[in-house]
């Protein structure tokens, strides 16, 4: 079956690498002129594995496009990003310490709750991590 691909004039163009790598692989969408990129969580897509995504969707881009990064951590696989796709004098922003670094011992976990049982697990948590009442209106 024959499909037809349209290509628009995007204006902004939003999207997790995986996702928009598969959109301009299908002709969907053409990123040779964009000329604004901006990176959020860049440690965290390389940290998932997207580095090769990251670098396919750049290297499709403009080549003399403005480009911004955010990153809570500034390890070496994003500085050698940022390197290879940014401007060569960046200018650099960091707030807090520079030799922070993502703490892998912190443990997340999820529950799913009834509606009705939220606000009394909370109220469980809050007594069980805080010890006090005062703070909750209880």
């Amino acid at each position: 079956m024959n499909k037809m691909v349209h290509q628009f004039p995007w204006d902004i163009v939003i999207g997790t690498p995986g996702r928009l790598k598969d959109l301009v692989e299908e002709g969907v969408c053409r990123l040779s002129e964009v000329a604004f990129v901006v990176l959020d969580e860049a440690d965290r897509m390389l940290d998932m594995g997207f580095e090769l995504e990251v670098r396919s969707i750049l290297s499709k881009t403009c080549s003399a496009r403005q480009m911004v990064m955010f990153s809570a951590t500034w390890p070496l696989p994003v500085h050698l990003l940022s390197q290879e796709f940014m401007d060569p004098n960046p200018v650099k922003v960091v707030v807090g310490s520079e030799d922070l670094a993502a703490n892998h011992d912190v443990m997340q976990i999820v529950e799913v709750l009834d509606d009705r049982a939220r606000d009394d697990r909370l109220v469980s948590l809050l007594q069980k991590y805080h010890g006090s009442k005062r703070y909750w209106g209880c």
